[in-house]
């Protein structure tokens, strides 16, 4: 484990905390720019009957990523706090520590509750190593599913070349859309090197 990790600092995990919400924020939008196009797709009809396969992959691609974004929030939720939990229990122990380290008493009087918060604290940095390991991995199959998300988005632009009535439309969605996925493909690759650090 990598203690000196920004990620196993408070500010690290609040810093990656800040960056994943402005990633899941951005990734969330691929879900409505999916329906717009298939809305667009539809008023187009027959001649861009490739643009709306795309669009439909999309929206369910679109789909896939609420999910995992939902999945990425609530473990990097969980990681900020077990690590505010871990550097509490650190300052507790360290007084502990002084505290009995000061006379024989009280050493004899606070030793069972120092031992208690030494496994405490143990235990809590086995399950931050556990959730930060959740995270990267999570980090990286989003990421992966991220760039297949830009392949659709490349399969629309050149659908898109086809439709004729409705190029301009479909041309402004699959931009949105390729905007959507560098920006969240750009967020992720941070992150999992924040990660990998």
């Amino acid at each position: 484990m990598n203690e000196s990790s920004p990620a196993f600092n408070l500010d690290g995990a609040i810093s990656i905390n800040e960056i994943l919400k402005q990633v899941i924020d951005t990734a969330c939008r691929i879900d409505l720019v999916a329906v717009n196009a298939v809305l667009v797709a539809k008023r187009a009809g027959t001649q861009s009957a490739g643009f709306h396969v795309v669009a439909l992959e999309l929206r369910t691609f679109g789909l896939e990523v609420e999910k995992e974004m939902a999945i990425l929030g609530k473990l990097i939720y969980r990681f900020v706090h077990r690590i505010a939990a871990l550097l509490k229990l650190a300052r507790n122990l360290r007084l502990l520590e002084a505290t009995e380290k000061k006379s024989d008493q009280a050493h004899s009087l606070i030793h069972t509750r120092v031992e208690s918060k030494r496994l405490a604290y143990q235990q809590t940095l086995i399950e931050a190593e556990a959730d930060r390991h959740a995270l990267a991995h999570e980090i990286r199959r989003a990421l992966t599913l991220c760039r297949t998300g830009a392949m659709l988005s490349n399969n629309g632009r050149i659908e898109a070349a086809y439709g004729t009535s409705m190029l301009e439309e479909m041309r402004t969605i699959v931009v949105s859309i390729e905007e959507i996925m560098s920006q969240t493909v750009t967020g992720l690759k941070s992150l999992n090197h924040t990660f990998n650090q």
